[in-house]
């Protein structure tokens, strides 16, 4: 004996199907991008004009919120997750060897959803040379 479904039944059975394959939960999600991230951003080719080669290694401490930063030569060293709108302090290092040659503090405004590089340059003297 065959069975055959006439087309009600045959609209039964494809909407029957269907509520039975989305039982599992069809869950709709909308990913939102990540706000953009406020960071403050240093290369020690803006730093120091004696460059790589001289200024074997280089760090930056962000006083506020007590966080170091080190590299070598062409290293950019970021900081990251900052306020918005916000002045923060770095003061700077620059090392020929083991030796302190290069030192210098400065302050950089931040801006939101920008990655500002700190040029402070100016305030960097020369200890050794």
């Amino acid at each position: 004996m065959s069975h055959r479904l006439g087309l009600p039944g045959l609209l039964a059975a494809a909407t029957l199907a269907a509520v039975a394959a989305g039982a599992s939960g069809c869950i709709v999600q909308h990913d939102n991008p990540p706000p953009p991230d406020t960071e403050i951003s240093f290369v020690e080719t803006q730093l120091f004009p004696a460059g790589c080669g001289t200024v074997t290694s280089w760090s930056v401490h962000l006083r506020e919120l007590d966080q170091n930063g080190t590299g070598v030569c062409n290293d950019e060293i970021d900081f990251d997750g900052l306020a918005d709108a916000t002045t923060y302090t770095f003061d700077i290092n620059g090392y020929e060897g083991q030796n302190l040659c290069w030192q210098g503090s400065c302050t950089v405004p931040t801006e939101y959803g920008v990655q500002t590089f700190g040029d402070c340059s100016a305030q960097i003297k020369s200890l050794c040379h």
